[in-house]
């Protein structure tokens, strides 16, 4: 089975640096806490309680991050870019639960990179438009939280950068 749907791609022109954006984003997002999830076990109220603590602004969970530099210098000089794994830890459990294939979508993918000007940038795919594909009104009505989600935390975090410097 092939299924096609649109997909809306937001790139954010930030007005902050790169150190300094990625900084207060990283600042802003509360850190996936694994042992803690451990120690919690299958305790769906331990695990919830876990969870809470780790949430940042907005309940939203740094899941990873991975430093693409690296992976592009294997094929030319090395480039200032990271890709974060972020979302609600929470949430993601329950539209998971309602819909497995979300698991491709859930945690949300942002890519913050500097161009070739020094000019920063962040860049994600709209999760309403991902999550539209599922014809759920309650997977849909998530994706238009994390819309907002994602818009705010990374306008906050290039507002705190710009007056930090």
């Amino acid at each position: 089975m092939e299924t096609q749907y649109t997909v809306t791609h937001i790139s954010v022109k930030l007005e902050s640096g790169f150190a300094e954006f990625t900084r207060e984003l990283e600042a802003a997002l509360g850190r996936l806490d694994v042992p803690a999830l451990t120690k919690a076990g299958h305790d769906a109220e331990a695990t919830t309680l876990a969870i809470k603590a780790m949430q940042g602004e907005d309940g939203m969970t740094l899941f990873n991050i991975e430093d693409l530099g690296h992976l592009l210098s294997l094929n030319g000089p090395s480039r200032t870019a990271k890709r974060y794994f972020v979302g609600n830890y929470l949430r993601a459990s329950q539209i998971i639960s309602t819909d497995i294939r979300l698991g491709l979508y859930a945690p949300l993918r942002v890519l913050v990179y500097e161009a070739e000007d020094q000019t920063a940038y962040a860049e994600y795919d709209l999760p309403s438009s991902q999550f539209s594909m599922f014809g759920d009104e309650l997977i849909t009505k998530s994706g238009f939280g994390l819309d907002t989600k994602l818009k705010n935390i990374i306008t906050l975090a290039d507002e705190w950068a710009k007056l930090k410097n």
